[in-house]
């Protein structure tokens, strides 16, 4: 068997819908054929039946499945990497469904751009079906914030679902398993120091996001995230590299009145739950000031969190946000 040019690594974890998703849209690429790739999915210790899911796909694509205990993202994407043949990467996320244009993209940029110092970030935007309220629409655009502009850009594009990059790169390093969550950034701080990265970027769709969105999903991302850039800031000694808000001044953006916090969840949440109903498509400044309140809460909650030595525990910490 021909080795395949690139090598797609998709971790995922009790995401079995989304996953199906996912596979359905490697099925549906055009102008490659399977030779030309193959779908390293890397079940990281999910409850749920992954293999039934990855079964469905065996014959229309050239997918293979490897099972580890639940590690994080990280660890499961240094697993797949070990096993990938092809000597270019595409890093992605099981919540996502590629273009049918996706794999001849990333093969014709390698092409134009040989050197391991050039990736791709590969935008995506939320299907259809999903981010109907105002709350989705909010939340997409703050956990996704996507270059604006065509251009090149350094190790904050480094997104490992959604990244397209040769497999030489990670003789530099591999993803941290001590990071659950933005070891991605982690990776990419120390690429930049001993490589150098050229994040290439075009606002053009290579794929939907294909899943829905919640206030408690939203609350507990961003806590968690901030609790992890702190370990990096801890673990680098180079707190410049993360003095974004609310970083630089946490104590600032922590709403201390549980009443007024609890008020403003409610609020928040009846945005979130009436996602089936008819909604305007603007988000008003007024809703998004609200929202971006309460995720400037969270993040700042859980920096302190990590700066004060305390253990990661949003269910105590966001107990306000969570709570129905």
């Amino acid at each position: 068997m021909l080795e395949p040019a690139l090598s797609v690594v998709i971790p995922t974890f009790n995401r079995t819908p989304e996953l199906h998703i996912c596979l359905d849209g490697f099925a549906h690429q055009e102008g490659v054929s399977n030779d030309d790739f193959e779908i390293l999915i890397i079940d990281d210790g999910s409850t749920e039946d992954v293999q039934s899911v990855v079964h469905q796909f065996q014959g229309r694509v050239n997918v293979h499945l490897l099972r580890t205990g639940h590690g994080g993202a990280g660890a499961a994407r240094n697993a797949g990497l070990k096993h990938a043949r092809g000597s270019l990467i595409i890093l992605y996320d099981d919540d996502a469904r590629p273009t049918p244009d996706l794999i001849a993209y990333c093969l014709d940029f390698h092409r134009k751009h040989p050197g391991e110092e050039d990736m791709a970030l590969l935008c995506f935007t939320p299907d259809i079906a999903f981010g109907k309220s105002p709350f989705e629409r909010w939340a997409f655009e703050t956990i996704y914030p996507f270059p604006k502009e065509p251009g090149i850009y350094g190790w904050s594009r480094f997104w490992a679902g959604t990244l397209t990059l040769k497999k030489s790169v990670f003789r530099y390093g591999e993803f941290d398993p001590a990071f659950p969550m933005v070891e991605d950034l982690e990776l990419g701080l120390r690429l930049q120091d001993s490589l150098g990265l050229r994040i290439h970027y075009e606002p053009r769709s290579y794929g939907t996001f294909s899943r829905g969105l919640t206030l408690p999903q939203i609350c507990k991302r961003q806590y968690t995230c901030a609790y992890f850039v702190y370990r990096i800031v801890e673990k680098r000694g180079r707190p410049d590299d993360f003095m974004w808000k609310p970083y630089h001044a946490p104590q600032k953006y922590v709403v201390t009145d549980t009443q007024r916090l609890r008020t403003m969840a409610s609020i928040a949440r009846s945005f979130d739950e009436r996602r089936h109903a008819e909604q305007s498509k603007v988000v008003t400044p007024a809703i998004r000031g609200l929202f971006s309140a309460l995720e400037m809460h969270c993040l700042a909650t859980g920096w302190i969190t990590a700066r004060e030595g305390l253990p990661l525990d949003p269910a105590q910490d966001l107990e306000s946000l969570l709570k129905h």
